[in-house]
């Protein structure tokens, strides 16, 4: 019998933890749908995930008044060490899929990639409106001279007058070295 409930799934299984490419072939990484659940609000901000038949999505809404500098402490994406592996060395494009949604709506969201101690992007800012939109920046990501699981992509909303909340629909990774090696 306890070998039994050993092996039951239990229902209802969310994902969590950090993003991983496993079984892949790593030039395109999308979070999305019930993968959303491994977002971290960090500690300055709240995450409401929303499902429905169609579509999951994520609603980050801060709580502060303003959010840690370093995209770790506050909301993020933490990246697998398969990942970290794959990326480190090449150029990645990082592309987010969100939007203001409406009521107490952020006008902008700020996104960067940390790759650990050996470097990260400035936040990228973008301008949001209420429809979905995708917003993307490429980043060469430097060579990990260290030990891995540092990597991590935040995404905040930026606090001002037309509010604290973005909405995310999915967050897609695309290893553009591997694609135009792929290409060829």
């Amino acid at each position: 019998m306890l070998v039994g409930l050993a092996l039951r799934t239990p229902g209802n299984n969310l994902p969590t933890g950090s993003v991983s490419g496993a079984d892949t072939d790593y030039r395109i990484i999308r979070v999305d749908g019930d993968d959303l659940y491994r977002f971290d609000a960090g500690e300055d901000a709240v995450r409401y995930l929303s499902g429905s038949e169609t579509r999951t999505t994520l609603l980050i809404r801060a709580t502060g008044e303003e959010f840690p500098g370093s995209p770790d402490a506050g909301p993020h994406f933490r990246l697998a060490p398969d990942l970290e592996t794959a990326f480190s060395g090449r150029q990645v494009r990082v592309n987010v899929r969100a939007r203001s949604p409406g009521v107490d709506g952020a006008d902008a969201l700020e996104v960067a990639y940390m790759a650990g101690p050996e470097g990260r992007t400035r936040w990228q800012r973008f301008e949001l409106t209420e429809q979905f939109s995708n917003f993307a920046f490429n980043f060469n990501v430097p060579v990990a001279e260290f030990n891995q699981g540092f990597d991590f992509i935040g995404i905040r909303p930026v606090i001002g007058s037309g509010g604290a909340s973005i909405e995310i629909e999915s967050l897609t990774l695309v290893n553009l070295s591997l694609w135009r090696q792929a290409a060829r």
